[in-house]
């Protein structure tokens, strides 16, 4: 066998392989079912109002509780806590950044 002859038998079986394989995926495929009969939409809801000094962020629903918008004292404390080792890692990390970059950031209010 030539060299052109060797590719050519190469590529035949891998075209053969690569229509095989496409035409199992598409047979392999369900059919998509019926759509049921829709019922009326819901109407949209309204648009978010701006809070552009952020008051409406966040409130005693976003409080992970057992149940949902009554949480206790003990599980406000441990999401206070949780939010205030995140928001210590972010900000070491921001002058961690800020130091590899040359800029030497403002003490920790506190600690001058």
């Amino acid at each position: 066998m030539t060299i052109g002859r060797k590719w050519s038998v190469k590529l035949a079986v891998c075209a053969v392989f690569l229509v095989l394989a496409l035409a199992g995926k598409v047979l392999s495929q369900d059919k998509p079912a019926p759509a049921p009969a829709a019922a009326a939409p819901a109407p949209a809801p309204p648009p978010p109002k701006p809070d552009p000094s952020g008051t409406a962020t966040g409130g005693i629903a976003d409080v992970t509780a057992k149940e949902a918008g009554k949480p206790t004292i003990v599980e406000i404390a441990e999401a206070v806590g949780h939010n205030k080792v995140a928001i210590d890692l972010v900000k070491s990390k921001i002058r961690e950044l800020l130091r590899e970059r040359g800029v030497e950031p403002l003490p920790a209010r506190g600690k001058e």
